[in-house]
């Protein structure tokens, strides 16, 4: 009878746990630096504690960094006087190493700098002579961060470089195009540092891939696409694929085995473009756009439920009620899929970077639990029919 009493108490906890878990999920808005000034959220780390990116104040762009504990906060500005606007682009894993950029003139490229900022301190400043610098990622330990260096005159080369931080820019090896005005950009690194992905053009003729890097290598082709992120260990990409016929471009996905698969065309009229991926490649953020009407919406894909948007998976699947919300863009997600951050209009028209956290499917949930309370009741009752 004791038996049965506690094989019941089980279930019923385990009912409770199944119920208040199912729906768990969050929705927040992290705010902005000054009021009416908008702001988005780029990039987070890897358990989705700390997140960064940029807001508008009154004296211009300020990179900022986002904790539950600390809220929104501006990161220092560098000691250069010539850069009076910075932007955050990326995170280390444990959110102590932060990546971007900052300049004063978008007019020209000269003066622009490489940012980085380690424990919110006073960034150090990449600067390299007659070129602007800029920084699109950082390795999960923060040794490494990757980026490009540009010439100041528009239509000219650029450079994927790889920077050991703390140390100096070195491009990155084994061109694909040797000849002609050449643009390349690294625009992620794998956590361990080893992998590199991004763009490049050669400019005349026109001919452009996708590549991956490592130092075995060299660049490789990955396809014809815009790459914008890539998984924990380098081995899924994802950015954007121009659509044969003209009809504008689509959120694709690359692997070696499968290569370049578009993730689907949301609804016709739609274009769209991926942005972020989890560090197994299951899940991918991104956006979506009508042509017709050039509305922006943040997608979900997964492999087993497709591309959704983002705002209709928080109310069915969480009810969350984001009536007057338009979530734009969703720009990163979390190492284990979990937390998604973007921006997003606000119903008083501000432009709002926001983050989502996002719970296992109910069925899921469901599942584990059940399995879980079958084992600890079967468990308890071997052990007391042995006494």
């Amino acid at each position: 009878m004791r038996c049965i009493r506690i094989t019941l108490l089980l279930g019923s906890c385990a009912m409770f746990l199944v119920a208040g878990t199912a729906t768990a999920g969050l929705w927040e808005v992290l705010g902005n630096l000054s009021p009416e000034h908008a702001s988005e959220a780029v990039a987070i780390s890897a358990d989705g504690s700390v997140i960064v990116g940029s807001s508008g104040t009154p004296e211009g762009q300020r990179a900022f960094r986002w904790t539950l504990e600390t809220g929104i906060q501006a990161l220092p500005m560098p000691p250069s006087v010539d850069v009076t606007m910075t932007w955050a682009t990326d995170v280390s894993a444990d959110g102590s190493t932060i990546v971007g950029y900052g300049g004063n003139n978008f007019g020209s490229r000269q003066g622009w700098e490489g940012l980085i900022w380690q424990n919110s301190a006073i960034p150090s400043e990449i600067a390299v002579q007659d070129k602007g610098v800029w920084l699109h990622g950082v390795s999960g330990d923060g040794l490494v961060a990757v980026g490009s260096q540009h010439a100041v005159e528009a239509m000219t080369y650029s450079e994927a470089f790889r920077l050991p931080v703390g140390g100096t820019p070195t491009p990155l090896s084994g061109p694909l195009y040797t000849e002609g005005i050449v643009q390349s950009s690294a625009a992620a690194i794998s956590a361990d540092g080893q992998v590199i992905v991004g763009d490049i053009t050669q400019l005349d003729p026109i001919v452009r891939s996708g590549f991956r890097w490592t130092e075995a290598t060299g660049m490789t082709p990955v396809g014809d696409f815009a790459v914008n992120a890539a998984s924990r260990d380098g081995s899924v990409v994802v950015g954007t694929v121009v659509v044969p016929g003209g009809e504008g471009f689509q959120a694709c996905r690359w692997t070696d085995a499968e290569g370049v698969v578009p993730l689907g065309l949301f609804a016709e009229g739609f274009t769209s473009q991926a942005l972020g991926v989890s560090g197994d490649g299951s899940r991918i953020v991104g956006f979506v756009e009508n042509m017709n009407t050039d509305l922006r919406q943040a997608f979900l894909w997964e492999e087993e439920m497709g591309m959704r948007l983002l705002q209709d998976v928080l109310h069915e699947r969480y009810g969350f009620d984001l009536t007057g919300w338009s979530l734009t863009k969703a720009y990163a997600i979390s190492d284990d899929g979990r937390t998604v951050v973007g921006r997003g209009y606000s119903p008083q028209g501000v432009d709002e970077a926001w983050r989502a956290v996002l719970a296992p499917e109910p069925g899921t949930v469901t599942l584990l639990a059940a399995g879980c309370v079958f084992g600890l009741a079967l468990a308890y009752r071997r052990r007391h029919a042995k006494r």
